[in-house]
This record gives C-alpha cells, structure tokens and sequence, in this order.
C-alpha cells in the first residue's frame, strides 16, 4: 500500500483510492476546501491545521474516523465536487454503487455457493458490519448455506457502504467461484457478474498518474507491467493482489529463480512475470523462464507457434486452485477471438514427451487452468495461420556504452517476458548496455511477417529502417534496429509505423517516443560498475565532475525548505528506488510517521550520494513538486 501506512477497511480504501489520483494542487484544494465544509448535525468540521501534513492515505483514515463509514463517503462526494472534481465524485459513487447491486442481485447464488463463510463473517465484524452479537448468531448455524442466509436476513436495513464491504470481503475470500463462472467463453459473462470482473477499484489504482488514459499505452518499462491494448474491448481488471517475488541467480549466466510468497488463500500476481495465481493456503512457489528447446530436442512443430513465456513451476500438491499463463495473442477481433481461443493449448513436457490441454478460460492476456499439475509449460497455439493473428508488442530501446557517441539498439518483439528476458542477456552477452527507460507496448496489436517502418525526423543514423516482424523462439538471437547520433542536445524523435507501399498513404503511428539527453544516462548503479572500467573513461562527460567543484547542489541548498515543504514524499521515493535507495533504505523511510521524518531520515543518505544520485533525486522531485521547485528556483 502506497504512503500513510496498511488501510485496514474497505471504506478508507475506497476513499485513498479516489484521493491519491489528485494532482498536487488539487489535493491541496480538497483540503482546503474540507476545512469550510459545514457537516451534518452531530458531526464537527476538521480544521485546515490538522490536515496540512497529510498524505491522501492519512487522510482516508481521518475521514474515515473522524465522520463514521456512512457519512465520509457523503463528504468527500461533496468536497470533490466543490473544487470542480465532478469525475472523481461520480467514480466514488458508481464504485459504491457496483458492490450495493452485486451484493443484492446475486443473493441466491451466494447463499447456495459462497465457502469461506466464517472468514467472510471475521471480516465483517472486523470492518464494524457486523456486531459480535450478529456474528455469534450467525455462526451458531449449522451450515454455510444456513450462515448465508442469516447474513443476509440483515442485508436490506444495511445503507451502501456497509453492502459495499461485504462486495470487497466476497472478493477477497471466494474469487474462485466467479472466475469458475465466467466459464469457457472469453467474454460471455452474465450480466450480473459484469461489474465483479471489471473491477473499479483496480481501475482506480492504475489511473494515477496516467492523466484519465486508462486504456493508453503504459508509462512504465515494461519489466512485469500488466499489459493494456488499445484495440481490446476489455482489460483484465480481475483484483489481484501483486506481489513482489524473490529474485536469485541472474548472475554469471545463471538463471533467475523467482520465489514468491503468498500469505494466506487469495488471488494474486507476480509483478515481474505477469503469471497469476489463485491459492487454496497460504504457500511459496518457486518458478523460472524456460524455452521449449530445453526439454525437447525439436522444439514444439513447426506449424504451432509458442503464445507465450513457457516457465517451470515447483509448488506444493494442490496449494494452487488456477494458475493464469500469459499470453500475447491479441483477441480484440471476433475471428481473432475464435481462432486464437478454439486452437490455444496449454503444452506440459512430461518426461521429455509434450502434452496439451486445453485450457478452462482464455482472458485476453492469460489462459486460464484450473487444478494444475506442474512441470515445463506454455501457451501454444496449434495454428499455421498464426502470420495472420494480431499480437500484442513492446518495442525495447538499449543504450550501447561502449559504442561511439549515442548508439541504441531497438527491438521490436512480442509481449514476452520471456524474450525481453533473452533480449537483456543477449545485451549483456555483447558488452555494457543498458534498458532505456520509454514506454514499451505498441498502441495497436501488430503482424508477423509484416515490415515496420523505424524514423527519426533528426538526423539520426537508422539501419536497417524497415523490420521485418517475425516470430523468433527465446532460445533464438532477437532481430534489432541500430539507431546512431551525434548527440541529443536537441532531443530525437523515434516512430514506428507499419512500412507503406510506394504510392500509398502513411500509416498512423504504432508507437512513438521522444529522447532527451537525461533519459540515456545510465542509471546510477550501473555507473558505479563503470567507474572501475578504464576503457569507457573517455566517453564520461565532464560536467558532473565539474559541478562538483561549484558549490552545493540544488538540493542540498534548499534542504530545509524542502523538508518542510515536501508533502507527497512517497512518488519520490519510489523514483529512486533500485536507483539511489536500496530497499532496506526505501522501507525506512516509508515507516516515518511524517513526511517531514521522512524527508529528514532521506537526508540523511545523502552524504554518501555522488552527484548523479542527487540528480536522481531532484529529477524526482520535479516530477512530482515541480510547482515547489520552481518557487525555490525562483527565489
């Protein structure tokens, strides 16, 4: 959970949720603006002085406590719509709305299904739903199907909130039936079971920072982002929990080993390879990418196609109830759909043999298997007509070091972590390199066997320009674009576009990004491990050394006033996360109580920073108080 501390309650976390989306500045309003706000009688106004520190999370729970879970949510719809915020309000409303109609559409089906009931009671309790009361009487039933009746003997005096609740702990603790629900089919759910799917909440959590683009091309680097499609009806908004595995290996030509843990049953998905798991218990899986050529002499046929990262999973007997494998098929199209959906397998190499099944579901970035066995296994899919599906593409831009002026490296493959996986090896198998740091995925699924037009309106050195899309297997050397300049000091625009016939009208752009000289630096690590190497002294510029004699840095000059006055200080933190803070570090910092604690405990490691880390961090802060920077910078 993001800055302020755990949210223990489904209603603080609707609010956070709606709060943490705000610009700086509109943040800064709501405040002021819930400080005139004359509540109902009974309840009195929160002064300006005791919420001026707060972050959007510390301020969920001040509501939260300070007006009841009924009358927070009325406030907060009132404040939001008072500062011009009338989307976020309706947003607030309709996510309220969705759990009051599941919760009372879906009574019988819930009542005859629902398992995990003493838990779901637990919780309820545990939210202020229920009294201890209710709870005993409840769970003096002799049966979940009797305890569920009972529930919901109480379910129509309850008001939206307290319907809301009982949405988000049926989420949490039976997943599994909806998605047994949902069936075979890739979209054809019931109607009644639409909103549970599409989940608000997820929709909520990933528009921060993506300016109300929720279906536009994502702003990260790739490395385990969930993928998104513009062409795509439908995300997979599913509500599953992330989480961060273990990392070993990766070193001296070792493979990576992820090893997640998963703390109890519950949906969850691994942020660095995209694989979902739904677990009966709590349980730890061990897992790592592989290829198919690796446990078959021949590889898979010639005529099938790998649809995705193919991985070894090691996890306790019946620990995982589904596992959901990635794929990179674009179903966007009714044909696409019915070809790809009718003619995708699930392969398993057993004892060097391969087998397929087929799989429960297909979503439209994961096929779905219910009751796994485990050993080497992917999404294959049994078609010679695969030249002709759509896929989903990131293009992967590395910045070659050793090579003269500015050299990059494009690569243009599949949403497969496991190729992005072999790009990087074969990278650092060339010498040092390093991920330039652009939004990967292309806007629109593209075409193998297709060419795709590379151009630069600089003076950019471009070869080839044309790549011609093919399907390369992980085991195989990826295709790349070599792109050469001078330098960056005007910036370089980079588009793909699908390659036009003589004649023909361009094509609209599949992807595009624009470079700037800070966006090649290597990063800050990386620069340590080159400081040792005498062959690359002459490509170091000399100004940061040079800025070392000239005094202070910028943030070592303001740094009084920017500890006072930095509110947001967690967006900064996880920019300089992996770069500047280790982890030990970064959790420090995030356990202080303030923002101004925070910032002072951050201070305090910078005596060690060189001055490309104290870039990192003023870039940081640019990013997310750039309006406080320029009012330092003008002073």
């Amino acid at each position: 959970m993001a800055s302020g501390g755990s949210i223990e309650n489904a209603v603080t976390r609707l609010l956070w949720n709606t709060l943490k989306v705000l610009e700086e500045h509109d943040f800064q309003k709501f405040k002021r603006e819930l400080s005139k706000i004359q509540p109902k009688e009974g309840y009195e106004r929160i002064e300006l002085e005791s919420v001026a520190g707060l972050s959007p999370a510390a301020l969920a729970t001040l509501l939260y406590s300070h007006y009841g879970r009924s009358h927070c949510v009325e406030v907060t719809v009132e404040v939001l719509r008072a500062i011009g915020q009338v989307q976020q309000a309706e947003h607030l409303l309709d996510m309220l709305q969705t759990g009051e109609r599941f919760v009372e559409k879906n009574k019988e089906f819930l009542t005859q299904q629902a398992y995990n009931v003493e838990r779901i009671i637990e919780e309820l309790l545990q939210e202020g739903v229920l009294s201890s009361t209710q709870r005993d009487s409840i769970m003096a039933e002799s049966t979940n199907q009797k305890r569920m009746q009972k529930l919901y003997e109480l379910v129509p005096v309850w008001d939206a909130t307290a319907k809301y609740c009982l949405y988000n702990v049926l989420r949490r603790n039976t997943l599994s039936l909806f998605l047994q629900y949902a069936g075979d089919e890739l979209t054809l759910y019931s109607s009644a079971f639409e909103s549970w799917i599409v989940n608000l909440d997820a929709w909520m959590s990933n528009t921060q920072g993506s300016e109300d683009k929720p279906f536009d091309v994502e702003s990260s680097s790739g490395t385990g982002s969930s993928p998104k499609c513009m062409a795509c009806s439908s995300q997979e908004e599913d509500g599953a929990e992330e989480v961060k595995p273990e990392i070993t290996g990766g070193k001296d030509g070792k493979k990576e080993i992820y090893r997640a843990h998963f703390p109890r049953s519950g949906f969850f998905r691994c942020t660095e390879t995209d694989l979902k798991f739904l677990v009966r218990m709590a349980t730890t899986i061990e897992y790592e990418y592989s290829f198919w050529e690796s446990h078959l002499p021949a590889g898979i046929p010639s005529e099938w196609m790998e649809a995705g990262p193919v991985f070894d999973i090691r996890a306790e007997p019946r620990a995982v109830e589904a596992i959901h494998l990635p794929h990179f098929l674009c179903l966007s199209g009714t044909a696409e759909r019915k070809l790809s959906v009718s003619e995708m397998c699930i392969g398993h190499v057993v004892d060097g043999n391969l087998y397929l099944e087929k799989p429960d579901a297909v979503r439209p970035f994961h096929a779905v298997l219910r009751n796994p066995s485990f050993s080497p296994m992917g999404v294959i899919l049994l078609s010679a007509s695969f030249p002709f599906i759509p896929v989903h593409c990131l293009v992967l831009l590395y910045r070659v070091i050793r090579a003269a002026d500015i050299t990059l490296h494009l690569y243009l493959i599949p949403n497969n972590h496991g190729l992005e996986k072999a790009v990087e090896k074969d990278e650092k198998r060339r010498g040092h390199s390093f991920l330039v740091d652009k939004p990967p995925h292309t806007s629109r699924p593209l075409k193998f066997n297709t060419r795709y037009r590379v151009s630069s309106p600089s003076e950019a050195e471009i070869n080839p320009q044309e790549l011609k899309f093919i399907y390369l297997t992980s085991d195989s050397r990826q295709l790349y674009t070599e792109i050469y300049s001078k330098d960056l000091q005007e910036g370089m625009q980079l588009t793909l576009t699908k390659a036009s016939q003589e004649g023909k009208m361009e094509h609209s752009p599949l992807w595009a990004t624009f470079l700037r000289a800070g966006d090649i630096k290597p990063p800050v690590a990386f620069s340590t491990s080159l400081c040792s190497d005498p062959s690359l002294t002459e490509h170091q510029p000399s100004s940061s050394l040079q800025a070392q004699h000239k005094g202070l840095h910028f943030v070592e000059q303001h740094r009084e006033q920017l500890i006072q006055r930095v509110t947001s200080v967690s967006p900064v933190l996880d920019q300089l996360y992996g770069h500047v803070l280790t982890n030990e570090q970064y959790q420090s910092i995030r356990g202080m109580p303030t923002p101004q604690e925070q910032m002072r405990l951050l201070y305090s490691f910078m005596p060690s920073w060189d001055v490309a880390c104290k870039d990192l961090f003023l870039d940081a802060l640019k990013k997310t108080n750039n309006h406080l920077l320029q009012d330092l910078q003008g002073q």
